[in-house]
């Protein structure tokens, strides 16, 4: 139920993407967006056996609609200035980097899971070093999304159609 709970929320927010990109713009929606998914991660390394399933359920929706966004917005922002010519090749590195990025963090995870545990001279993991595991990934995703401060306000505008008049 997890799961699908999760993947509930990335559908859900595959309706509204647009229509926030247009008010918003991509660089509020990114920063704003990407703390919300980077705590949200934090938040899933304080779960513990005793969480409230509705907690839970809350918390993965959320971390589904967050990361939804994220990705579309990116996606869309990188290929915003891309031409027809560069669409093949852009699209293959930047999935190449997508896959790269993925798994940095979950290799740093680990990292971190098996220095805390080492630290503590186990040679298991328990609860606390997944906790360490998630706030680390964790700060890196918050520090990750104030870098799309240096955005320009208008990056993306010609996509989105943020700052735009309409006239009929």
């Amino acid at each position: 139920s997890y799961l699908l709970v999760y993947f509930l929320g990335n559908l859900g927010m595959k309706t509204v993407t647009t229509p926030l990109l247009r008010f918003f713009g991509f660089r509020t929606v990114l920063v704003l967006n990407g703390l919300i998914a980077a705590f949200s991660i934090v938040a899933c390394g304080f779960l513990a056996p005793d969480t409230p399933q509705l907690f839970i359920h809350a918390l993965l929706f959320l971390a589904g609609l967050s990361r939804s966004m994220e990705f579309t917005a990116l996606n869309t922002l990188a290929f915003a200035d891309i031409g027809p010519a560069q669409r093949s090749s852009a699209s293959t590195l930047s999935s190449m980097l997508q896959q790269v990025s993925m798994l940095l963090g979950v290799a740093v995870a680990a990292a971190v899971l098996n220095l805390s545990a080492a630290l503590r001279g186990a040679d298991n993991p328990v609860l606390a070093d997944f906790r360490w595991a998630f706030v680390v990934v964790g700060a890196i995703g918050i520090v990750s999304s104030l870098r799309f401060l240096q955005l320009p306000k208008e990056a993306g505008a010609e996509v989105s159609g943020h700052g735009t008049v309409r006239r009929n």
